[in-house]
């Protein structure tokens, strides 16, 4: 029975995340309306058959920008969290498995940016260069990398004193064949967990540094920037707020069921 509401968790993550992937696939092909057009005669409708999730301050329709913002989240958190998962995981494996000087120097490093919180690294770095896409990917990238290779580097520990990592070095194994054949498949859960945390993360720290302005920069949209935009207008039309508020809120917990259903499964 316990196994089957774990499976049941994690279909509902995949589902959700799923879901959203085809919104933002789609939104590249076709959106309802143009969301970038404005008309200042269709301002403040409220949901309809036309403007399913209605239209904001300049007329613009919410629906059509809240699936292009979808898409941009997953482009900008899904591109951050690979690249520094993927040197984060090589950081974290090759100081875990060798130790030493390397590993003391590297992981004081680590350490340092890791006791600075995620989104004030992220905000520090957008603040010092251009307010763009790719600099808030890079962003994003220096922000997570510690966590990454925290997380492999203590699975590696864990792991390579193991029987089969011996019997892995007494066939011949070269090293490199050992830490990411044998040692950090048998960690998967606690790397797919950690991507999916990190993930979750990244979604939202994009969405609060475009919510402040240091992310996507108007007109594109963002969930961040359409909940900054919206603040105003809480009590006038609430739905501005409610509908970009929703899908953040689906986002982020289609993606941590994916890693709790995953880490338990």
């Amino acid at each position: 029975m316990n196994k089957k509401k774990i499976n049941f968790v994690l279909a509902i993550g995949i589902i959700l995340t799923a879901f959203f992937v085809t919104i933002a696939i789609v939104s590249v092909f076709y959106t309802p309306c143009d969301p970038y057009d404005m008309s200042f005669k269709e301002k403040f409708l409220e949901p309809s058959g036309k403007h399913l999730m209605g239209t904001d301050n300049f007329g613009r329709d919410i629906f059509s920008r809240v699936m292009v913002a979808v898409k941009n989240s997953l482009v900008i958190s899904g591109s951050a969290i690979l690249i520094s998962f993927i040197i984060g995981t090589f950081v974290g494996s090759i100081t875990g498995y060798y130790g030493g000087i390397i590993d003391e120097i590297l992981m004081r490093i680590n350490d340092a940016l890791a006791s600075i919180p995620s989104i004030l690294t992220a905000m520090v770095f957008v603040a010092l260069m251009d307010k763009s896409q790719k600099t808030l990917i890079i962003a994003l990238i220096v922000a997570f990398i510690p966590s990454f290779a925290r997380v492999s580097r203590s699975q590696v520990i864990a792991l390579k004193n193991r029987d089969f990592v011996k019997s892995a070095k007494l066939s011949g194994a070269s090293n490199f064949r050992i830490i990411f054949k044998h040692i950090l498949p048998n960690g998967k859960s606690a790397l797919v967990t950690g991507l999916s945390v990190g993930f979750n993360n990244a979604i939202l720290a994009e969405a609060s540094l475009s919510f402040l302005g240091l992310g996507i920069q108007p007109p594109d949209p963002s969930i961040g920037s359409l909940l900054s935009e919206a603040q105003m207008y809480v009590a006038t039309a609430p739905y501005y707020v409610v509908f970009p508020a929703i899908v953040m809120v689906l986002m982020v917990v289609g993606v941590v069921m994916i890693g709790e259903g995953y880490g338990k499964n």
